[in-house]
Parts: C-alpha cells; structure tokens; sequence
C-alpha cells in the first residue's frame, strides 16, 4: 500500500540520520558573554561535532544556531567559534505569546524580506504589521520572527480597544478510556486557578415579567440575552439571585421593562439596579436611588443579622449593597445602604453555609429557639450546608410602591435553530480535487535516540515519534476508503507538535494557505497559532483531542470533536427519567463553587423529570420498624422503636394503623457539597426501601475514590448506584471492584465495541496494512478523516453550515454537530457514550437511553 510505503520510508530515512547523529558528549560552554543585550554561550567546535548534535547539546533548534552564526551553514571548522544563545528561541517565542496585549501567528522572515512583502501574504494592511513589530525593521533577516496580528486585534494595535484578558495557556495530551484493557496515555494538564465571579446585587424591588422565562439555548450568553432584550448584564442578574453564567436549559426570569422583539417595547423607565463590580456601566435612565433604598445608621447591639431580620432583607443582600461590610466587622454608627421593599415578608430565608445547630442560629440573629423551631418544624437541631432556614422578620421593613403589574402574558419558545435542510443535500464533485492538511505530533526529530534498525520492530513505551503513528496510519485508511468512493483527495501530512517554533515553521509552507480543510494540531499552543492562521484565510480547523470549551469562544470556524460537559445534562436527565425516576437522589460535589452552573443545570433538569414527591407502601416501612423494634443497644436493652426513613421520623404505631396504606416523602435530589460536609447528608436521607442513584461531579480522583470508599463500606445498609461526571474517562487506575460493586455509570467520548463485525473487519485491514493493531488512536485517525473529508467534499463552500445535519456512528462514538451560539461560526459534537460496569464487564447503553423524548405537536 502506498500509505504504508510513506511511513516506512520517513522512518528509515529518519534512521540513517539518527545513526549519522550518535556522537560523543558534549558539555555546555562556561563561557558567557553578552551580544546586542542578550546573553550567548560561546562554543568552540571540538573534532567530531556537528551542527545537530550541538544543538541537541544545548537545547537549540539547528535554525537558531545559523541564524546567530551564518557561516555555519557552509559547515564547522574544528576550533571555530559559535554564539549559543541561553534562552533559546521556544522560550522566548511562549513568553511573547502568553504577555502579548494581542493574538497573532508568526511568520518566519526569508533574508531581505519587507513588512509590505508579508502584509501582501497575509492580506492585512501593512501598518498593523509594523505596529506588532515595533523592534523590527527593513530589510528583515533570514529567520526572524515576525508577528502577523488576526484582525480582531486590529483596535487593540489603534490603541482604539483594551487588550482582552489572556487565560493560561493549557498543554493537552489526550486521554483514553477509563474502562479497563483500553491504552494507557498520560494525562498532562496545568490546573488554572478558580476565581470568583464579579457580582451584582439580586434586587428584590425589580418587577419582573409574569408568566414569562427565558429559557437558555445552547451557545447562549449573559450578553447575548441582555442584547435580546435590550437591557444590561446587570439587569438581568439583578432578578436572577446567584446568576454568574448560563447553561443550556437554564429559565431565567427578566425585568418588567424588557424589550421582546415583536411582541412588547420598551418602557420609559428603570428601577435602579445596584451592581456590585468594579466593571463599567453603560449610562441609562435610572430613578433615583432614594425611591428604592435608604440609610440607616448601626445602632448599639445590633449586627449583620439582626439588621437583616429587623428589615426583612437577607444578610447576602446587605453584603453586596455594602462593599465594606462584613459578618464580623459591623460597628455602631456605621452608616449602610438597606434596599425598600414592595411588601412586608413574613420571614427572611437564610441558606446555611456550613453544619451547625437550629440553636447557634437562633442566637446569630437573636430569635427564641422556640419561636425559629415554630418557623421551620421539619428542620432537626442540626442543619447541613445548602439547607434554608425561615427567620421570622420584617417588622421594620421600608416600603415603596408596587410598579403596575403586567398582565399580558408571552408565551417564550426558545428552542435550538432549525437547519436549513433544503439546501444541504450532499453534491460531491468527484473532479474537484480536496486538499486536506493533517497536522500530527510525529516527533521526527527525535529519532536521532534510535540505534537500530531493530528498534521499530517492538513496542517501545514512552517514545514520542510512537505514540501518534496509528492516528496518521487510520487517516491513510480513510483516505484510501474515499479515493475508492471516487473522492479526490489531497492529503498532506505535517509533523506538528507543542512547540511554537515548529509550528511557525510549518506555517510558512505556501500551500497551506490553499487548504480545503485542516485536521489538528493536538496540543493546545500550535493550535492557537494553527487557528488563528487559519481564521485568516478562512480555512475549518478540527480539532480532534481538546474538552476545552475556550476555543470555540476565541477562534473563527473552529470544529470540536471532543462534546462539551453541557451535552452530558440532557441525556443524563432522561437517563435518570427512564431508570432511576424512582429512586432517592443524591448529587455529590467536591466544593460549592466548581461546576457550580452545571451542577445546579443538571438539579433543574432532574427536577423537572421526575416526581416530587413519593408514596413508599406502608408494609415496607412497618417491616423495617419490626427490625428496628427488633434491635438491641450495647448494654443489651431494646432501642427506641422511633426512627427515621428518608430523614423524616416515622411513628410505627401510625405506620400499622394504616398498614395497606403509603407514607409520602419528598423526592426532590439532595445537592451534598463534599467539602463541608462529607457524606452525613447521604447518611441521613438515604432510603433502606428504595433504591439510591448517586451522581458523583467532579475530575479529582482522590476527591471521587474518598466518596466511592465510603459508599462501599456502606452498601450492606443502603442499595446504592453511581453516575461518574463529567469526565471520567480521563481519570485512570480507579479500583474497578469498588466501581464494580456500585454499578458505576459513566460518560465517555471513546468506547471500542469489539464484539461488532465491523470492528474485526477493520482491525484485519489495519493489521493487514500495517502489520501492528489500531489502538486507540488508530481508530480516532479513521473516523474523524472520513467524517470531515467526505462532508467537506460532499458540501464544498456549505461545509459548515451543513453540518449539523450530517451525522454518522463511527467506531468510537458517534458525531452531531451543534452550532455554538454567539460564536464565529464554530461548531461542536453533542454526542456521548454512556457506559455501565456490572458484573464486571464494561458494557455500553442502548443508543434509545440516550435520547430524550421529544412531545409531538398535535
């Protein structure tokens, strides 16, 4: 084949030029010295020596040793003289990449090169590459490296726009299944620091639409819906209480004076809406603040929750309308800004933050025990984190007048755009030739370390040049599949890989600016660059590994194979409407912030598919009351017959007085932060009846195993299953007994069904070809070269906006692309394995689980 006979060839020829290579070795100079403000090792050339193996020695790339030292291109004298720099040029290139105030890609000058020869390349104005290159000038050098600003950064260059915010840089080496016998690849991530949110205040006195939600697409923003609506970022979180961001299927109520395109226009006035940030706000006609707040100076003995009671606002309200002020720094005389009210409020809600006690409570905010226990009867002493206590209050609140209601209802229907289907039937041009870059981190430099021919014959564990060869040899497949089917097809290979240099130097080959389609990079530094090459020429760019969601945020028709965690929600939701609707439910995150707007997404959801409440048959309670009844204590005497089920207390002489009858218990799931309270909750709601589901959301493996031990040890008491999210699959070596025993349920992006006939048909054909088995990645490589291939030929210049209705089951999961709202044009896969252990096999779920249900119009 003549795929193989390419690979074959590049690697021999890489070979005898790493056999060529091997010398002896050589130390670094202790000769510094400084040149034009940069520091040089000063090398002397000893006999033996070559130009790679002193840039192996040194940490440099061959180009940089030329470009510092001309004539070494014309070869090395013993004795002579080279100029090293110590920070070489990938270095320097990453920092200038993560401080910039700008994006741009680099173009890598030819001696003599102008900036208007490089403007006309690029087709941007001349000036903007002048003014990214401000240490630059004419004539350029050979091998300089010249910044070629993206136009979005045109303003910021002008001087007209701040430069935006530059989040760390994320090297990502992709990740295989977690399910047992699958390839074992590294994981290698930075972790990026969680910071909080800036806030705007919830107010209260803002009327909002009646019978009306906004009900959250998928790719919609904060910003998006304001613009909808004509209104603020600010006004929209200030009737939305917690609102920092958005998820699909989010409801979210709006202000009275919304604008909705059509139906209802504006009104002449605002109320205030107090924002908390420090961010700018855009003037607008606002009352004055005096019909909606007042002042009112701290008095002797009073603190943060007392004021709070006695004018029936929640102690977090007075927090974000008072910047200064906090729990434990409230003093007399202080002067505090304390929002009016439409009506007196019979009680103020206060959600506890850690567990405490009913009693510690009532002292913070100097209420009887009785009187706060009459206010919430089905609370016990202890309270858990998340839980909302009722504090009688009010007595002192300031009232303002009611705006007028509005009594026209809107009826919302916000649902994803329809696919102009029309116009997407598939014309393939058979004559026309596709040109496809693939860019693949083949690490040909490094097969310099090969001694031997014998050295390709076996697995070598840990060898870069390796790891990504099935990828290339699956894409060979493909290609050769489409050229049978009549395609025409162009396929260029680049080794591409997570440097910035490399990638530059690629870049610079002339008939990338031509490509139909581009396939990579897999690390996340070359793609920025790759992508922003690309969006300059208007070339779709697959990127075929990355779960991170900013790509498609920062970037022009940018393709995400990985699906984002926001499609987990919907299909977990019906999951649990079809199987678990009558279990006892439990969410488990590892702290109250990570994840927070998926988290409270996937309640909602969960909410709204199952039962609130439930009727459990009273036999099966009195059955556990005779065991109760039936139990003795440490010094041998009966235990109370009183017990609890679900955490609400049960009277056993009730339960057998109506024996054939039920007992309802809410069915609501328990939201249990992990960090505060450990499993105590789950111990104190969960049913002995019924069954239990647990969803267990986050990534941190010690965090996930602490919960997953715990659980174990009591399983004997409690019938308990688990959900893995979001992504599992990338944590490795968990204890598959203990997965096992509670019949873990998880997602995953790859999942290889050996037992199907197409995959031994494949195998055979790739073992056939390639004398060695696909391998994950080999299977990767096929499907996502003949997807995007075949749709790019298929739909020509439509390619894009066509494929969301071009969707295909490959061998590892299947694809269907969403439009991503509010973006430029970029694209990602909705679709998920869900996989379950039992019995300890790893089995998939029938795809019919998996898709929700959808009610026919009538």
């Amino acid at each position: 084949m003549k795929s193989k006979n390419i690979v074959l060839l590049l690697v021999l020829v890489l070979v005898n030029v790493g056999l060529w290579a091997q010398g002896v070795y050589i130390p670094k100079s202790n000769d510094i010295q400084e040149k034009d403000g940069k520091q040089y090792y000063v090398h002397t050339v000893q006999k033996g020596q070559t130009v790679y193996s002193i840039a192996k020695a040194y940490d440099v790339t061959i180009d940089e040793i030329y470009y510092e030292n001309p004539d070494a291109k014309f070869g090395l004298q013993i004795g002579q003289q080279l100029w090293i720099p110590t920070v070489n040029k990938e270095t320097e290139v990453n920092n200038e990449v993560s401080t910039a105030s700008f994006d741009f890609f680099y173009h890598i000058a030819d001696a003599g090169e102008s900036f208007s020869h490089i403007a006309q390349l690029y087709n941007i104005p001349e000036r903007y590459i002048r003014l990214a290159n401000p240490k630059l000038s004419e004539p350029l050098k050979e091998g300089e490296y010249v910044k070629v600003p993206v136009e979005a950064s045109f303003p910021v260059l002008d001087g007209k726009q701040k430069a935006p915010h530059k989040a760390p840089q994320t090297s990502y080496i992709p990740a295989p299944d977690v399910s047992m016998g699958q390839t074992n690849v590294k994981t290698t991530q930075k972790t990026i620091k969680y910071q909080q949110p800036e806030e705007v205040s919830f107010n209260p006195n803002i009327k909002v639409m009646e019978n009306y939600r906004h009900v959250v697409v998928r790719g919609e923003t904060l910003e998006s819906i304001a613009k909808k609506y004509q209104i603020s970022v600010a006004d929209l979180k200030s009737v939305n209480p917690g609102l920092q961001s958005v998820v699909q299927g989010d409801r979210l109520r709006v202000p009275a004076y919304s604008v909705i395109p059509g139906v209802r226009k504006a009104e002449s006035e605002r109320p205030q809406v107090v924002d908390a940030s420090p961010q700018k706000k855009k003037p607008s006609k606002q009352t004055d603040k005096s019909k909606t707040f007042f002042k009112y100076s701290v008095q002797s003995g009073e603190n943060l929750y007392t004021i709070a009671r006695k004018f029936g606002v929640a102690p977090e309200t007075l927090l974000k309308l008072n910047p200064s002020l906090n729990s434990s720094n409230v003093r007399t005389g202080q002067v505090l800004v304390i929002p009016k009210l439409q009506k007196k409020p019979q009680f103020i809600y206060y959600q506890v933050p850690r567990k405490t006690r009913l009693k510690k409570i009532a002292r913070l905010f100097k209420i009887g025990y009785q009187e706060l226990k009459h206010a919430n009867p089905t609370l016990k002493n202890r309270v858990y984190a998340g839980q909302t206590v009722k504090i009688p209050g009010g007595s002192h609140a300031v009232i303002i007048a009611a705006e007028p209601e509005i009594k026209e209802p809107v009826d919302n229907e916000n649902v994803f755009e329809k696919q102009a289907n029309q116009h997407c039937t598939p014309e393939p041009d058979h004559a026309k030739e596709v040109k496809v870059a693939l860019m693949v981190p083949l690490y040909l430099e490094e097969m310099d370390s090969i001694n031997s021919v014998e050295f390709l014959k076996t697995f070598q564990p840990g060898f870069k040049p390796f790891t990504f060869v099935n990828f290339l040899e699956g894409a060979f497949l493909a290609v050769d599949s489409l050229r049978q089917m009549g395609y025409n097809i162009e396929l260029n290979i680049y080794d591409v890989d997570n440097k910035i240099t490399k990638t530059a130097k690629t870049l610079q080959r002339p008939e990338l600016r031509d490509m139909d389609l581009i396939i990579g990079p897999f690390y996340s530094k070359s793609f920025n660059q790759v992508a922003l090459f690309a969006e300059n020429f208007n070339i779709p760019v697959v990127n075929p590994f990355t779960f991170r969601t900013s790509i498609l945020g920062k970037y022009k028709n940018i393709i995400k194979v990985k699906p984002g965690a926001a499609s987990q929600i919907p299909l977990l939701t019906e999951l649990i409407h079809r199987l678990y609707a009558r279990d006892k439910i439990f969410i488990i995150t590892q702290t109250p912030y990570k994840d927070a707007d998926l988290v409270n997404y996937l309640k909602t959801g969960i909410e709204e598919k199952i039962p609130a409440k439930i009727n459990l048959p009273n036999v099966d309670i009195n059955n556990l009351a005779i065991e109760v009844a039936n139990r003795l204590d440490e010094e041998g005497e009966p235990v109370s017959p009183y017990f609890s089920v679900e955490g609400m207390p049960v009277d056993p002489a009730l339960v057998d007085a109506y024996l054939y009858d039920s007992t309802t218990f809410d069915n609501k799931p328990i939201l249990i932060n992990y960090m505060v309270d450990s499993l105590h909750p789950f111990l104190d709601n969960a049913s002995v009846i019924r069954n239990n589901l647990v969803i267990i959301y986050g990534n941190n493996k010690p965090f996930i195993m602490d919960v997953v031990n715990k659980l174990n040890r009591v399983r004997d008491t409690f019938n308990i299953n688990i959900v893995g999210a979001p992504l599992w699959e990338q944590i490795k070596n968990m204890d598959y007994a203990l997965l096992n025993n509670l019949n873990l349920t998880y997602f995953t992006s790859n999942y290889i069904d050996y037992n199907r006939a197409s995959v031994d048909r494949f195998n055979a054909d790739f073992e056939s070809s390639f004398s060695t088995e696909p391998g994950r990645f080999g299977y990767s490589g096929f499907d996502i070269t003949l997807f995007f291939v075949k749709a790019r030929a298929d739909y020509g210049k439509r390619f894009l906006k066509c494929l969301p209705s071009v969707n295909s089951l490959t061998f590892e999961n299947g694809f269907q692309f969403d439009k991503v709202k509010d973006t430029d044009n970029n694209y990602e896969n909705v679709m998920w394995n869900l996989l379950q252990i039992k019995n300890y096999k790893t089995i998939r779920l029938p795809e019919s689980n998996l898709i929700p249900v959808v009610e026919q119009e009538k």
